[in-house]
């Protein structure tokens, strides 16, 4: 924005100077000195002339005014575009590493449950033998009580 900014100061300074020094070229070369005697109807003429120019440096002057605010306004809503554009690439970019790395955790998770799987595989088969062998274990205490229920009976009755 400044350099667009500091173009517009540059013409306007440009065009000041232009109409500056002309003014200054009359003032410094009058007519009366450089020619000989003009006429009033020359004098008139000359002065019509001078305004028309006068004018025509303001007219110009307002152009590159305008020129200037036109592309001041111009370059504002480019940069506004490139910026809007980043952010649309930053987004996209953003998204995709988002899904890279959800993708990455992803696959860290379930390589982590196929890990602590086969330690519980091996926890779960560990339990059951036990869990087996307590079932044997008071099926063969179930027996030896009756066992010895039976032998209680047979010392008790003789």
């Amino acid at each position: 924005m400044n350099t667009a900014k500091n173009r517009a100061l540059s013409i306007l300074a440009r065009e000041a100077d232009t109409a500056e020094s002309s003014q200054m070229s009359q003032s410094v070369h009058p007519e009366s000195a450089s020619q000989p005697q003009v006429s009033p109807a020359e004098q008139v003429m000359n002065k019509r002339r001078h305004t028309e120019t006068h004018i025509q440096t303001q007219f110009s002057s307002h152009e590159s005014l305008n020129s200037a605010a036109e592309q001041l306004i111009n370059d504002i809503n480019m940069k506004r575009k490139e910026n809007t554009q980043m952010i649309i690439e930053f987004k996209d970019s953003l998204d995709v590493q988002v899904q890279h790395t959800c993708r990455e955790v992803e696959k860290r998770m379930f390589d982590v449950y196929e890990e602590q799987g086969k330690i519980l595989q091996v926890k779960l088969q560990n339990l059951f033998i036990i869990l087996d062998r307590i079932s044997k274990l008071e099926m063969e205490l179930k027996q030896f009580r009756r066992a010895l229920g039976m032998l209680y009976q047979e010392v008790v009755t003789d």
